[in-house]
């Protein structure tokens, strides 16, 4: 009884809101606000996910607004506008304003990052810009090993000092 309730007030909301995503959104069975996720490793926090809206796309598509993904191990955090999780090939790709804030290297700012959690790996073939105290470094697409915090800009890197 309780699940014809459910699909009878979402097919009437449907109706009402005549949003396709709500619709879909609904269907899919995953939808928080303020949704937080940590992953730890045996007793340590290895990463920490918050989003202020999360959903579910499809069965293996994740989508989060407003997303905070960081390592207070590594104390990296990226964040953005959106992000989507890929759960099959565990690839989070963020997009909107996208930020990438390490110690080392300090504040990237881009379009879009793709971020392999398995790997450590995080990159973009965008247009970026490091931020750290007294330069400004401009270049196109970037590559970040969270083990090593090795990075490197791969083309057209220019740089700015400020005195």
């Amino acid at each position: 009884m309780a699940r014809v309730v459910k699909l009878l007030l979402g097919l009437g909301l449907c109706l009402v809101f005549t949003s396709y995503s709500f619709c879909a959104n609904f269907f899919q069975g995953v939808f928080a606000k303020d949704f937080q996720y940590f992953l730890y490793d045996e007793s340590k926090l290895i990463w920490v996910f918050k989003a202020k809206v999360f959903f579910q796309k499809n069965q293996f598509t994740f989508e989060g607004k407003d997303v905070i993904i960081e390592s207070p191990e590594k104390n990296i955090l990226i964040s953005g506008k959106t992000a989507t999780f890929d759960e099959r090939r565990n690839i989070f790709k963020v997009f909107g304003n996208a930020t990438f804030v390490t110690p080392s290297v300090g504040k990237i700012l881009t379009s879009e990052l793709t971020f392999y959690p398995d790997q450590g790996i995080v990159e973009t073939e965008k247009e970026v810009v490091v931020k750290k105290k007294g330069m400004v470094i401009k270049g196109e697409g970037m590559t970040y090993y969270v083990k090593t915090g090795e990075f490197k800009l791969k083309k057209k890197a220019k740089i700015k000092f400020e005195l």
